[in-house]
């Protein structure tokens, strides 16, 4: 006796509702059984292989039952929830209207999920009207029944109708993008995941490949999900032309485990991938994996270690950032998981742990400005804007699953932006990801197009898009000696590239450049930012420039030229327009702009330590002299460290009238000599340890570095 196998590959990996392998999904139809089963027993059979997780094979054993007895209302409800389970929306919301009308009393929140189904089919006026029918007709009425359930889709109204009113405005104000459905040498009947463009031709994504319905002997679903594992597959495009190219070459396929979810690290010696195994409940459970780029080879991937993955809860999708200061990185990984721990807010969350060399910090939540009580799911980071983007249902969207981005690292995130009509629609999108040209890329949905077996949005498929605007926007840096009247490129600089978030102003390291030719440095950027870009050299101050790259061409290049001053052990620098009242140390405000530039060169230079100096001219006596001059060096002292210069940083010395540079005998030369000046007397060597990144990879404070006195330098 033979029976059919429809393996539906829905949202493996993505909700825990959806983690069964009977949701995956493997529909196990045997006719010749059914005919066997008595009427009244279909509907227990539907609820058993509802509570599975099975919602297709619940569906149709729900609808056989209802075909034997079209009075039982319960059993329409069932079907009605199996159906939007399944996310067949349209006849869910059949199935559901049809309750509302029926058994009101007995089902007053079949109302509201009819109302959610028109969401789901973008109808959101006559959603609109139908929450409104809800919250005047049921809700009241539902607080006396229970009012837990009653508060909870009070307020899940109120973000409904939000939904509503952002998807009616971004309908009007569609983005200027070509979205194309890929073609089978990707997408197939079954879902297609996380898509990873090695290139903007080349796509590693992940899948099971079945052209067709699978067919097997009874008993022989173990033997299925035996051969029909979801693995990394690989395609390349070619004219326009898709082509599918087998597994993707890598020990990561290996098991039987399922594998999804792949991102590298930045510099793609790592690569983390989750991989899945089924659990004696049914239920999948999901662990990160990372494979190391060894003796010019992938290594055998590794399980990461507990804290990262849970002994219990499912750990998976993980995204990959750098927090850097100077030479210093530290490896972020993002990652989704259902864990209730501290800062869990609900459903799946985005969590993050450090890698520290080889160890790995305690997982943190990304607190609620990310996460909401609803799901948080397929987080990639872009390391080159400090953007992460994932999905959630829990920010006001077009209905499901939408695309949101924020700027940020770690903990600390400017709010969430929805990206859009039409990448995100009212079904549900996932798995955002852009290619290297930063203007297209690929994403996931079941919007109708797909490639389905079961109903016109049952299953995930791979969608590109590409923006009509395709800025090519390039910072030509260099830096150059001050002195140098021609301005002419240095030869061994290291550029550090910073960028400032609009919306916090938080500035962030997103990169490293090194030159040893006297050349250019030629750095590709995004429009409507505000870039850092600090020069370093031996021999020299670090110093900075800022670039804006606000511009209406498509293409443009900007001139970022960085004069450097040479660093000169005990050179005294003068500071002019330092200024005090007569007989007096304390700072006059004409003096705060000059001091501003010493403190940011000294925050730029965090390894140099200086002494102010200060002179007075011949008037006084040398006693006098000596005293008002200690105060206003302390005074500069106490200025810098007002501004957050380390106080270990700073010797305040006083010399009175002891080292004249002109003449007393004449005005001009006593002003000169009434100066202050700053003099590099060494520098000492900073320990980066782990705990100067505060969770933006910013130093906590002027003091958190280890400063240990470098032997080898003057006093």
């Amino acid at each position: 006796m033979w029976k059919k196998t429809f393996v539906f590959l829905t949202m493996l990996f993505i909700t825990l509702g959806f983690n069964a392998i009977a949701q995956t999904s493997v529909l196990n139809i045997d006719e010749e059984l059914i005919k066997k089963i008595p009427p009244k027993q279909f509907a227990k059979y539907g609820d058993l292989y509802f509570r599975r997780g099975d919602y297709y094979l619940a569906s149709e054993l729900y609808e056989k039952a209802l075909s034997r007895d079209p009075t039982r209302v319960d059993v329409a409800y069932k079907l009605a929830m199996a159906l939007y389970k399944s996310r067949d929306y349209e006849k869910a919301a059949k199935w559901f209207k049809y309750v509302k009308e029926t058994a009101p009393q007995d089902y007053p929140d079949a109302s509201y999920y009819y109302a959610l189904m028109l969401i789901y089919q973008a109808k959101y006026m006559q959603a609109k009207r139908a929450l409104n029918e809800f919250k005047t007709k049921h809700l009241n009425y539902l607080k006396t029944k229970n009012y837990k359930r009653y508060n909870l889709l009070k307020k899940q109204i109120d973000a409904d109708l939000k939904t509503i009113a952002f998807a009616l405005q971004a309908q009007k104000k569609p983005l200027k993008v070509q979205i194309i459905h890929l073609d089978s040498a990707v997408n197939s009947a079954y879902t297609e995941m996380s898509p990873l463009p090695l290139s903007d031709t080349e796509l590693v994504f992940a899948s099971m490949r079945a052209d067709s319905l699978i067919v097997t002997k009874k008993g022989q679903t173990k033997k299925i999900e035996q051969y029909y594992r979801i693995r990394f597959y690989k395609a390349h495009k070619e004219n326009q032309q898709w082509t599918f190219d087998g597994e993707w070459d890598g020990p990561w396929n290996s098991g039987s485990e399922h594998t999804a979810n792949g991102v590298f690290n930045p510099d793609k010696t790592r690569f983390y991938f989750t991989k899945c195994t089924s659990t004696d409940t049914g239920y999948y459970k999901c662990d990160i994996y990372m494979s190391e780029f060894k003796d010019n080879m992938w290594q055998y991937p590794t399980r990461l270690p507990e804290p990262v993955n849970h002994p219990i809860y499912t750990t998976t999708q993980p995204a990959v950032g750098i927090l850097q200061k100077g030479s210093k990185k530290i490896e972020v990984l993002y990652f989704v998981s259902d864990r209730p721990e501290q800062g869990h807010r609900g459903g799946l969350d985005i969590w993050y742990v450090y890698n520290l060399g080889g160890t790995w910090s305690r997982p943190k939540n990304l607190g609620k400005t990310i996460n909401t009580p609803g799901d948080e799911m397929t987080p990639w980071y872009d390391q080159e804007t400090q953007t992460l983007y994932f999905a959630s249902n829990g920010h006001p969207g077009m209905g499901g699953l939408d695309i949101f981005k924020a700027k940020g690292a770690a903990n600390k995130w400017a709010q969430p932006q929805n990206l859009g009509y039409p990448i995100n629609t009212s079904t549900d999108e996932l798995y955002f990801i852009l290619n290297p040209n930063r203007y297209s890329g690929y994403f996931v949905s079941n919007r109708v197009g797909v490639y389905a077996l079961k109903n016109p949005t049952c299953c995930d498929d791979i969608w590109y898009f590409e923006f009509e605007a395709k800025p090519e926007l390039i910072a030509e840096i260099y830096a150059y000696d001050e002195e140098d009247s021609l301005e002419r490129p240095l030869d061994s600089v290291t550029i550090y590239v910073w960028l400032m978030d609009s919306i916090t102003g938080r500035m962030a390291q997103i990169k490293t450049l090194k030159t040893d030719s006297a050349e250019p440095i030629f750095y590709k950027v995004f429009p409507n930012q505000q870039y850092k870009f600090t020069a370093e050299r031996n021999g020299y101050f670090k110093q900075s420039q800022w670039l804006s790259t606000t511009t209406k061409k498509l293409r443009d290049t900007f001139v970022v030229a960085i004069p450097l001053k040479k660093l000169i052990l005990n050179k005294p620098y003068t500071l002019r327009n330092i200024y005090y009242d007569f007989d007096k140390w304390d700072l006059k405000p004409e003096s705060f702009p000059v001091l501003d530039s010493l403190a940011m060169l000294l925050k730029e230079n965090p390894e140099l330590k200086v002494e102010i100096r200060s002179h007075t001219d011949s008037r006084g006596s040398d006693e006098y002299n000596l005293t008002l001059s200690q105060k206003r060096a302390e005074s500069v002292v106490r200025y810098l460290v007002s501004k957050g210069i380390s106080p270990d940083r700073l010797i305040a010395k006083g010399y009175g009238e002891k080292f004249p540079i002109a003449s007393n005998d004449t005005e001009e030369g006593r002003a000169k000599n009434r100066r202050t000046e700053f003099v590099i007397i060494g520098k000492v060597n900073i320990n980066y340890q782990d705990e100067i990144f505060d969770e933006l990879g910013e130093t906590k404070s002027e003091k958190t570095p280890t400063n240990t006195q470098n032997n080898n330098q003057n006093q």
